[in-house]
């Protein structure tokens, strides 16, 4: 049996970007890296963030990955956090250059909140890493996304390196509740557990085809789509990962329509 090593993914449903003041979703972001980081050191992330958001596939190709506070409105108090990585400049190059990847460069695009707002929490641990910062895609089909991540699955055989997949499973901002604790809206919860269902079975025709056999639900939990593309990205390349066992955490819901639940497949 083939027994080649394989990078930890993790997708994190970031909902706010309160959530870098929320002590129960930081909490869980630190154990969540605490048990990464017992089992094996990291030097080197591989992002995909929902708000780097691009026609096509690209890749932000910066050493210095500046801070991006992509929100407005929010308390100062958020304004006043202050992250950085460096940028990976070899890994992003060797990336830039797979053809099969078809990505192109952006040279503009930094660190934005889908990923210092989990990052920060565990900055001592990762200060030394470098980082390599993918986008979604506005015109490419949820399809082309899963298979853009079974295309990145050739790279998980690397020591040290973490895929990080930062987005929402569900996220509605249209029908969002002024209460934060408000209850999960019943068919968004239900809608959610039969794609975690759907995962844990492998069922990626299911997944595949929300937009047509589930399209009323999808159109309505789903209206901010760019937040699911990462996790679409994250399916890809769980496909052909030979441990199928995941760790789902932080299972709940954000102002009654924006799913927090993530995955961890180590």
């Amino acid at each position: 049996m083939n027994t080649l090593y394989e990078s930890p993914l993790l997708f994190v449903g970031h909902g706010s970007p309160l959530n870098i003041l929320d002590h129960q979703f930081q909490k869980e972001i630190a154990q969540i890296f605490e048990r990464i980081l017992s089992q094996q050191k990291i030097d080197e992330i591989v992002a995909v963030s929902a708000h780097f958001v691009r026609p096509l596939f690209q890749i932000a190709l910066k050493k210095n990955l500046d801070q991006i506070y992509d929100f407005y409105g929010f308390p100062q108090e958020l304004y006043d956090i202050k992250f950085a990585l460096e940028g990976n400049e070899k890994l992003s190059h060797k990336l830039l250059n797979d053809q099969n990847l078809g990505l192109k460069a952006d040279e503009t695009w930094g660190i934005d909140h889908g990923l210092w707002c989990v990052l920060k929490t565990v900055e001592s641990d990762l200060k030394h890493c470098k980082l390599t910062h993918l986008s979604v895609s506005t015109l490419l089909s949820d399809r082309e996304h899963f298979e853009q991540g079974v295309k990145l699955h050739q790279y998980a055989h690397s020591k040290n390196r973490l895929f990080l997949f930062s987005g929402d499973i569900i996220h509605d901002l249209r029908n969002l509740n002024p209460d934060p604790y408000g209850d999960a809206i019943k068919t968004y919860l239900e809608f959610e557990n039969d794609i975690l269902y759907s995962l844990v079975q492998k069922n990626w025709n299911f997944l595949l085809n929300l937009q047509t056999e589930r399209s009323l639900i999808y159109q309505e939990a789903i209206n901010s789509r760019e937040h699911f593309l990462p996790f679409l990205m994250f399916l890809g390349m769980l496909k052909n990962k030979q441990n199928q066992e995941h760790l789902i955490f932080n299972q709940r819901f954000q102002h009654s329509t924006i799913s927090l639940t993530s995955i961890l497949n180590i």
